[in-house]
């Protein structure tokens, strides 16, 4: 008896809450080693260094099965992304990142996570989607979705596709004045 209370108890949680560690990440290096790319973590936003730069971006995670990380972009004509037309917002393209969360720490605040591209299809006669739910809108240059289940669905077969492409692994709380370090080639 207790153990189908402990099974029912377990089904009917919740999942853990999708927050990120802030600090220092590294792209595929899974110490602080001379060389290695970082980011940072830190109120909200991911900090990277490009061409000596440092770039900002809203940490912006959509929970579900998979999570997706959102990313705002600037429109782009070579790539298509993903308006979402529950939203409000919905005036610049957005293109969404699978998420697999693979590490948390003891407080259930994920350290490792791996990442694929979820791709808009730009269909091939330039009209028709071979992605269910997802319509094309070649004005717009965008993939029309209404909410994000179908953008999930493209998500299980982009990571099929790429598998888990990416990995970023928290390694430290940063200082203060902390800032991103670029990789060396």
């Amino acid at each position: 008896m207790i153990a189908a209370l402990l099974a029912a108890a377990a089904v009917a949680a919740p999942p853990p809450p999708l927050v990120v560690r802030e600090g220092v990440w590294s792209l595929g290096c899974s110490k602080n080693e001379a060389g290695c790319s970082t980011v940072l973590v830190r109120g909200g936003e991911v900090l990277s260094r490009v061409d000596g730069e440092i770039l900002r971006m809203p940490l912006r995670l959509v929970p579900g099965d998979p999570p997706m990380l959102r990313l705002d972009q600037e429109y782009d004509e070579k790539f298509g992304g993903f308006i979402d037309l529950d939203e409000a917002y919905s005036t610049h393209w957005r293109s969404y990142v699978g998420v697999g969360i693979t590490a948390r720490d003891a407080r259930g605040r994920v350290t490792r996570l791996h990442l694929w591209p979820i791709w808009c299809e730009v269909p091939e006669d330039g009209k028709t989607s071979k992605q269910p739910g997802v319509r094309w809108d070649p004005v717009r240059h965008a993939c029309l979705v209404d909410g994000k289940d179908a953008i999930r669905a493209a998500s299980a077969e982009d990571r099929d596709l790429y598998g888990d492409l990416i990995t970023y692994q928290w390694l430290r709380d940063a200082a203060p004045d902390e800032e991103p370090q670029e990789g060396r080639e």
